[in-house]
């Protein structure tokens, strides 16, 4: 036994409807503890950063819930600012949702949350659907940091034609990874292969599927997978899982907000079903990697 650094690099996948409200919902948060939580180990110490690669906010506006809007009527004549002007007086003076970025440096204060950009939505003649950058809107680089005990947070503020409605389908698309290194008292795992003393780092791996009666894959094989479980993020439909896409086992049932960890040893697919679509399942697992 002795005090030990240990690096870590967990990387996580959203995929995740979410309701408009006028208070911050949280996007991801830099929580050292979950570390801890996925790890099994006993840190004295942990010095996390989390990295945003991709966020994007797909917007599904329904029929009679925002009044629909035509393009620009450009004309050969204008010049470009007058283009660009008619391009932004559809963007704000159009009917429109307003979005809201927010960040926080506290894991638990609701009162630290600092307003950051605010983008239109428009319903779009025509158009099924519009995605929405939200790293674009955080940063010019490939990625945005957020530090210890960081949040990212939206909101949707009402600018005279309410909030996006509950017909409405708003989902979040996007990877993170969560980074750093951990003190721990005691020793992380070693592999001896012949005279060589290697190394074993844990990962983790994390993703969230909305899940209908058709089969999903919640996990993939993992070679070296620890640990792993699944959780039901519907508070009313049930989880069935199994370990083939044909489901010739059904390995068990999920109530609503439960979650089951898979046996020991299991490295193997897992694929879900739910009663009804679009239910909320996220798989995660750690494994080790050999340095």
């Amino acid at each position: 036994m002795g005090v030990q650094v240990v690096p870590f690099y967990d990387e996580f996948k959203i995929d995740r409807q979410i309701i408009a409200t006028s208070a911050p919902t949280v996007l991801l948060a830099n929580n050292p503890s979950d570390v801890e939580q996925r790890r099994k180990y006993s840190f004295l110490e942990c010095n996390t950063r989390a990295i945003l690669s991709k966020l994007i906010l797909k917007v599904e506006i329904k029929p009679n819930s925002l009044p629909e809007i035509n393009l620009p009527n450009y004309t050969i004549e204008d010049t470009e600012a007058e283009q660009l002007a008619k391009t932004l007086q559809l963007q704000w003076k159009s009917p429109r949702y307003q979005g809201v970025i927010w960040a926080n440096e506290s894991l638990t204060s609701e009162l630290s949350w600092a307003r950051g950009d605010f983008f239109s939505i428009l319903n779009n003649s025509g158009v099924p659907y519009v995605n929405y950058n939200i790293l674009n809107m955080l940063t010019t680089d490939i990625f945005e940091g957020l530090g210890k005990q960081g949040r990212l947070g939206i909101s949707f503020e009402d600018v005279g034609w309410g909030l996006p409605k509950n017909t409405d389908i708003l989902t979040l698309k996007g990877t993170w990874a969560q980074q750093g290194n951990c003190v721990v008292n005691e020793d992380p795992p070693l592999l001896l292969t012949g005279a060589t003393v290697q190394q074993v780092v844990g990962y983790g791996f994390e993703q969230n599927r909305l899940v209908g009666t058709v089969a999903t894959q919640i996990l993939a094989a993992r070679v070296g997978r620890k640990s792993g479980s699944i959780r039901n993020g519907s508070t009313a439909n049930t989880v069935s899982y199994s370990y083939t896409q044909n489901f010739a086992v059904t390995e068990g049932t999920i109530p609503a907000n439960g979650t089951i960890n898979l046996p020991t040893g299991n490295t193997g697919e897992v694929w879900a079903r739910a009663s009804a679509a679009g239910t909320s399942v996220t798989g995660s697992e750690t494994y080790n990697v050999v340095l």
